[in-house]
């Protein structure tokens, strides 16, 4: 059983110091897995780390979709001669390969900047090296619009694509830098601070999904338009961009159905009402609701009488220790057998009857299990 699983069955573990609800501190920052929600970042100074927590995902998840940007004006144009047009084939295939290099070399760096900001939670860091990183993307990019014989379709979509890179990073800092300042404001009050970043989360990834999906309807044209026309294969696949947006807007989906799922409350904190499928959460749930024995995808879960909590993996590897039902929510105390780390777990329980329940991490992004009953203590 790892320290940080993410496999059916097994609540997200970590040494067991906590700030806020279901948020585990690690000492030492776990690389983030640009694929799923970012969980670790430090606490701003108001405390509210769950919220400052999807922000951070929100935004490496916005701001990778202005990394790429294509919004083309297309041409019927003739051939002219076989001898001009195999050096324009030649020419433009050179420079989509070019092309490929540089926006896959600038994801990479975005990436790489993203995992710094999960850990450090510096804004400042983040957005120059966010606009450094463009800078010197424009600059090749701005060279390779200017090669000899290139296709002048091909011309316009890069000359395009340096306009809207300019456009979007001008967004992306104005709403970076108002998060920032909301954050870590001390006049408003903590509610009304708190629905203010949620408002401006939902807007700006509302946008930015807009924006990557009108992004990828451009670039395929222009893509089927050049292999088309030079009976070559121009093919979107190779940009690491699209390869990973897929799961990133499927994880933006997450964030705002957890922002919109909330309940702010006077003190700035966020309740959420119901569990990823919908279903409400239990508000008064009792310890006789809870014990017993249980299995989920093969995995076997005991709450006991006398206060003990095992679950054990179908391979073997288990955690131990006591639980609790602490403000409507079970709170596990446990030791990971394989490592010996201590792990706080806090579950929300939701779908419940006689022989079944549906359990849900406090943590984003909020990992259910679903139980059933197999023994009655």
């Amino acid at each position: 059983m790892s320290e940080n699983p993410r496999i059916p069955g097994t609540p997200s573990d970590g040494i067991s110091s906590r700030t806020d609800e279901g948020r585990v501190q690690h000492t030492t920052p776990t690389p983030v897995n640009v694929y799923n929600t970012p969980t670790n970042a430090p606490a701003p100074a108001s405390g509210n780390s769950h919220l400052k927590n999807l922000i951070i995902g929100s935004i490496i998840t916005a701001v990778a979709s202005i990394s790429v940007y294509y919004a083309t004006v297309y041409m019927n144009r003739s051939k002219g001669s076989n001898e001009s047009f195999e050096e324009t084939r030649q020419a433009t295939s050179s420079a989509w390969g070019s092309l490929v290099a540089y926006e896959n070399a600038y994801a990479r760096n975005l990436l790489s900047f993203e995992k710094t900001f999960v850990a450090n939670a510096n804004f400042t860091e983040y957005l120059s090296g966010l606009k450094t990183e463009s800078s010197k993307f424009s600059r090749d990019l701005g060279d390779i619009s200017k090669l000899k014989n290139l296709d002048i379709d091909l011309v316009k979509a890069i000359n395009r694509r340096l306009d809207n890179e300019r456009i979007a990073l001008g967004k992306a800092e104005e709403f970076i830098l108002g998060t920032q300042k909301l954050l870590y404001d001390t006049v408003q009050s903590a509610k009304s601070r708190t629905e203010d970043l949620i408002k401006g989360q939902v807007e700006w990834n509302r946008y930015s999904k807009g924006m990557y999906e009108r992004t990828i309807n451009d670039i395929q044209e222009i893509a089927n338009t050049l292999s088309e026309r030079y009976n070559k294969k121009f093919l979107v696949t190779e940009l690491l961009v699209v390869q990973m947006m897929p799961q990133r807007i499927k994880s933006h989906d997450s964030l705002m159905a957890i922002l919109e799922n909330t309940v702010v409350e006077a003190n700035g904190s966020m309740t959420r009402k119901n569990d990823p499928d919908g279903n409400p959460f239990v508000i008064n749930l009792k310890d006789t609701d809870i014990i017993g024995a249980w299995n989920v995808d093969g995995n076997s879960i005991s709450f006991q009488k006398n206060g003990k909590i095992t679950w054990v993996l179908p391979g073997g590897a288990a955690a131990a220790g006591t639980w609790k039902i602490d403000a409507g929510k079970i709170q596990a105390n446990v030791t990971i057998d394989k490592t010996q780390k201590q792990a706080v777990w806090y579950l929300r329980v939701s779908s419940l009857t006689t022989s079944s329940l549906t359990l849900t991490n406090a943590l984003a992004p909020y990992d259910t299990y679903h139980l059933v009953r197999i023994l009655t203590n």
